[in-house]
């Protein structure tokens, strides 16, 4: 059983969201999921945050348990402004992956105290999700 339950990976993958979960916690970057929330006409109009490993929680600062369940706009309203609320909508409504470099600045961001050089990495997941991976490669731009 899952320690940190994600129905929506349960649904999607059954008796094997534990092993997709326990694959994952192993991951030294931070990785998780974010489910659309879909508005009238099928828009998404926010994300919803699900699984995410230690690595992520680490990160943002947030314990895993108390990160999940969130909506992202009524944690950070000016998100839907921000480019990687785009890229997820964008990976969702085209089915295919996107890799970016970000670069996080202090204070820009919805997530305030993430600051560096990051490759983002938006894969489709199911219908509705987006699996997130997150390297920092601050180090190695400042090389």
């Amino acid at each position: 059983m899952m320690s940190r339950r994600d129905s929506r990976l349960e649904w999607l993958f059954g008796d094997g969201a534990p092993a997709f979960c326990a694959a994952f916690d192993l991951v030294p970057d931070p990785l998780g999921v974010l489910w659309a929330i879909r508005g009238p006409g099928g828009t998404i109009a926010d994300f919803e945050t699900g699984y995410s490993n230690p690595a992520m929680a680490q990160m943002i600062g947030v314990p895993t348990e108390a990160s999940m369940g969130r909506r992202l706009l009524d944690e950070a309203p000016d998100f839907r402004d921000d480019e990687t609320f785009t890229r997820m909508r964008g990976v969702l409504e085209s089915g295919r992956p996107e890799v970016v470099d970000v670069a996080v600045g202090s204070g820009d961001g919805p997530i305030g105290r993430v600051r560096g050089v990051f490759v983002h990495r938006a894969i489709p997941l199911g219908a509705d999700g987006v699996l997130n991976l997150v390297t920092d490669v601050t180090e190695q731009r400042r090389m």
